[in-house]
């Protein structure tokens, strides 16, 4: 069946080796690319991504997440379980797969199943239960959907995959997501897509004010013309800034009316056994850059770099600034 290269069972990569993995993977398009890509998913945009194949951010830094590190320790356990349950044998596979026909299509398979096709591994906290349907079935989170099919259309030749999802801790269950021809030809066309732009360093169309800040960092002092849309979108965002201003004001008496039953007297306002609110001590530590500027300016100059931005405001009045 499907054509893949493995290797012998290895150790648990370290975290130093799991970050220089994260980096690498600017050089291709991976199995967890394709659902931010398809914008299925919210933990990181397209743009986001293009900034880290292009070099431009650094993927974020998992090596020291708890969570992350116990779902790569449970992974021989979810799979052992797996063959437990099923009478199926995996086997590890250690060397990422390239689909020929599109070398920047690249999977990484946590199993292959012996006589079959790919095993996805999953450790599922028990609130994300309900985002996944009855076993056996392809009712898996859209992500990991995505994730499957990229690897059926990299090995190409493999009819279907499975994902063995560990819930809770103490219960697995297995779907079987047959290959959706479909939709790995939607898919190929946007990750090819989405490629291109890498390739050609074009940037895709940001999806928040934040991405457009990065987006579009610095522009020419110059008026731009706008249309209608544009006046009633004005009015609508001056709108919502009022609306948001009164719902502060209001959230911020109730904080108050809570604080003052609070006061000095203790730290939790209880009432029928449970904290309704907590209002307690913490501390950090800041530098006083005032204080560093007018003792020590030499230091301070030394870490002192400008920050270009822009600031977007909307304008109240006809011709504003």
């Amino acid at each position: 069946m499907g054509e893949f290269k493995d290797e012998e069972e290895v150790t648990v990569p370290t975290p130093a080796q799991v970050q220089a993995d994260i980096k690498d993977r600017r050089t291709f398009i991976g199995g967890s690319d394709a659902a931010v890509i398809l914008n299925l998913t919210g933990w990181k945009t397209r743009f986001r991504l293009y900034q880290e194949k292009i070099g431009e951010e650094e993927p974020e830094d998992l090596s020291n997440i708890e969570r992350i590190q116990c779902g790569m320790l449970i992974e021989d356990t979810i799979a052992k379980i797996y063959e437990m349950k099923t009478g199926e044998k995996t086997r590890r596979v250690t060397q990422r797969q390239r689909d020929p026909n599109h070398p920047w299509r690249v999977a990484q398979i946590d199993r292959m199943i012996i006589g079959g096709g790919p095993l996805e591994l999953k450790n599922v906290d028990t609130f994300q239960a309900m985002e996944w349907g009855p076993e056996g079935t392809a009712e898996i989170p859209p992500a990991y959907y995505a994730q499957v099919q990229h690897q059926l259309a990299t090995l190409r030749r493999a009819p279907l995959g499975k994902v063995a999802a560990l819930i809770g801790g103490n219960h697995l269950q297995v779907y079987i997501v047959p290959r959706d021809e479909e939709f790995i030809e939607d898919l190929t066309k946007a990750e090819e897509a989405f490629w291109r732009l890498v390739q050609t360093r074009t940037p895709p169309d940001p999806s928040s004010p934040e991405e457009a800040a990065v987006r579009w960092k610095k522009t020419i002092v110059a008026p731009v013309d706008g249309t209608a849309i544009h006046a009633a979108l004005r009015d609508a965002g001056l709108a919502l800034q009022a609306e948001i201003k009164l719902l502060d004001d209001r959230l911020d008496a109730v904080k108050l009316e809570l604080q003052s039953a609070l006061q000095d007297k203790g730290d939790s306002l209880m009432y029928g056994g449970s904290a309704l609110v907590t209002w307690k001590n913490q501390s950090r530590t800041t530098i006083d850059t005032k204080k560093l500027k007018e003792e020590r300016p030499e230091i301070a100059a030394q870490y002192e770099h400008e920050s270009p931005s822009r600031v977007f405001r909307f304008c109240k009045t006809k011709g504003a600034a």
